[in-house]
């Protein structure tokens, strides 16, 4: 893949997205995620830059973080919800969308392929044990990019700097001030947490912060210490012993892979 191919991919995604931005009257959701994707494709950039991916290798992994949340603009059309479970999985409606336009038809049979796969992949809890190196890769490199974006949104909804009605973006979950203790211990023995046991608003934060497990290149680890992402969650958090857990076990984590 190379610049021209991702040109015509991003004008591809201008041209689809924005029927959504003039179509509904609630068009912040769609906003949202367009420019989750804009800094998405940044975060690759500074990713690639630093694992020293050639430039075949980097259009391909921009090209993938531009498609990753392609799937989102139809599910919430359809559904009303950003919430897999309450709709469907917007990564499975993805590879939907790039089928049904036929957007990588003029791309390399072999980066096709890796391309929807990863688009399919970069939001289930675990990855499969059969990919191909290469695949695994690229998979690997927008799970983390989409990670460390999706921890920019949260914290500026939970600073309140997000304008709008956003509750969208958190499924509505009760901000009851409740925080799970077998989660905590979740964190505390290095457990990535599965969405299905979150509850209330803290249960999320404490899902997002489990995250740092899931995230697979160093660069990516330093960038959630450098952007001070997890001390941010905790500090919108209620303050209490248990969350001075929480706080030592991520920084003990994070503090592995200082540069």
């Amino acid at each position: 893949m190379d610049h021209a191919d991702y040109n015509y991919l991003k004008k591809f995604f201008k041209s689809y997205t924005s029927q959504f931005l003039k179509q509904e009257k609630n068009f912040e959701p769609f906003e949202i995620k367009i420019v989750h994707t804009k800094n998405v494709c940044d975060n690759i950039k500074i990713l690639t830059q630093e694992m020293n991916w050639n430039s075949a290798e980097f259009y391909k992994a921009i090209a993938t973080g531009l498609l990753h949340d392609i799937g989102r603009f139809p599910q919430y059309k359809k559904y009303g919800t950003f919430n897999d479970a309450l709709s469907f999985n917007h990564g499975a409606l993805g590879v939907e969308v790039i089928r049904k336009h036929k957007i990588l038809s003029n791309i390399e049979k072999t980066e096709k392929q890796q391309i929807i796969k990863a688009v399919a992949l970069h939001n289930v809890f675990s990855l499969p044990n059969n990919l191909n190196l290469e695949t695994l890769e690229l998979t690997r490199l927008i799970r983390d990019a989409d990670k460390l974006d999706i921890y920019r949104v949260m914290i500026e909804l939970y600073k309140g700097t997000t304008p709008g009605k956003t509750s969208f973006i958190t499924h509505h979950l009760p901000n009851d001030g409740h925080v799970s203790t077998n989660l905590i211990e979740n964190i505390e023995n290095g457990q990535l947490i599965d969405i299905r046991n979150v509850k209330t608003l803290n249960d999320m934060k404490l899902l997002q912060i489990s995250w740092i497990f899931d995230l697979n290149f160093p660069i990516s680890l330093n960038l959630v210490r450098e952007r001070n992402y997890i001390e941010a969650i905790l500090s919108s958090m209620p303050q209490s012993i248990k969350l001075e857990r929480v706080r030592k076990a991520a920084r003990i984590y994070l503090n592995r892979y200082l540069y």
